[in-house]
C-alpha cells in the first residue's frame, strides 16, 4: 500500500455509501470470493487489523478441522 503525504483514509458516514452485494450462489463462487477478500490482507500495516485477519483466519480453520474430525 502506498501512502502518499498529506493523504489520509477517512471513513463515509452515509447509508447511501454502502455497498450491497449478493451472496455467492456455488461453494466455488463462494471459494473465489473468499480468496479474493484474503488476497487484499497482504496490504495491511495496522498491527490490530493483522491479528483480527489471523483470528478470523484461525477459526475458521477450526471449524473446518471440527467439520473434518467429526466424520
Amino acid at each position: 500500500m502506498n501512502e502518499t503525504p498529506g493523504k489520509m483514509i477517512r471513513y463515509v458516514l452515509n447509508l447511501d455509501a454502502i455497498l450491497h452485494s449478493k451472496p455467492a450462489t456455488s461453494l466455488s463462487a463462494f471459494l473465489i470470493q473468499r480468496r479474493h477478500l484474503a488476497s487484499k490482507a497482504t496490504g495491511y500495516k495496522d498491527p490490530f487489523m493483522i491479528l483480527t485477519t489471523l483470528l478470523v483466519f484461525a477459526a475458521n480453520l477450526e471449524i473446518i478441522a471440527a467439520l473434518a474430525f467429526s466424520i
